[in-house]
């Protein structure tokens, strides 16, 4: 069994799918990212969107610009992608 992983800032996407496999929470709940990321951190102010967040980055590469979140990991592939329009969670810090 593996050593039991703490929340934290700056996890790895490895380190949070880990954790929250250990404390069972789906990594996706419904196909939606954000839901599981406001079962880790809760839910942000009303009316707040990941757009609006320093957490939230635009990243260039395959002649594409593809929007991403810090805290949910940033890979090059469409399963960490992220939207501007979703509603911030709990670690939302303004930019």
């Amino acid at each position: 069994m593996s050593e039991k992983i703490q929340l934290r800032l700056g996890m790895s996407v490895a380190e949070r799918i880990e954790y929250m496999r250990q404390e069972g929470i789906a990594y996706t709940i419904n196909g939606k990212k954000i839901e599981s990321m406001t079962r880790l951190w809760g839910k942000g102010p009303e009316g707040v969107r990941c757009g609006d967040c320093v957490q939230f980055v635009t990243q260039n590469y395959h002649d594409g610009r593809f929007f991403k979140c810090r805290l949910y990991g940033i890979t090059r592939g469409a399963g960490t992608d992220w939207r501007k329009k979703w509603p911030a969670c709990g670690k939302f810090t303004e930019r």
